[in-house]
């Protein structure tokens, strides 16, 4: 059984393992013209490079929907956050830059809870090793799924 502090210490390392492939330049670039040209989730792309390295089997489409709400509040924030950006004090453009953060970690929670359920069911013949997910989300940007087998 998952109990909530073993739940907080999965996200924790999530989070982390998430932070430390993220702060690589050519990663975050990479994943950033990914978001930006094609809308893909950062968030999704290094949860999936996660979950191949613990070997974790994944549902990309359910994954996806799980987060929808979840993404449409980030992309909305995220949005927000650009636009006043030349007109905030610093201190407040901070703010929103934690909100931000916070918002994604909450969203990295949802995946990592999305993906417990789905494994932990007993008919789970849509699980799909997490590799081949990654690959199949990042098609188009083939150049950075590369980069990420590295990792």
């Amino acid at each position: 059984m998952l109990t909530h502090a073993l739940l907080e210490q999965h996200c924790v390392a999530l989070w982390d393992y998430c932070a430390q492939l993220y702060q690589i330049d050519a990663i975050r670039e990479a994943c950033l013209v990914a978001q930006n040209r094609s809308e893909l989730n950062v968030n999704l792309i290094l949860f999936l490079c996660f979950a191949r390295t613990n070997s974790i089997d994944v549902n990309l489409e359910r994954l996806k929907n799980d987060i929808a709400v979840s993404q449409k509040q980030v992309s909305a924030h995220r949005n927000q956050r650009k636009q006043q950006k030349s007109m905030l004090p610093q201190n407040d453009y901070q703010l929103l830059c934690q909100h931000e953060l916070e918002l994604e970690r909450r969203q990295q929670s949802l995946l990592l809870l999305s993906t417990i359920e789905v494994n932990k069911a007993e008919n789970n013949e849509d699980l799909i090793r997490a590799d081949r997910e990654l690959e199949r989300y990042l098609f188009e940007y083939p150049q950075l799924y590369r980069q990420l087998q590295v990792y």
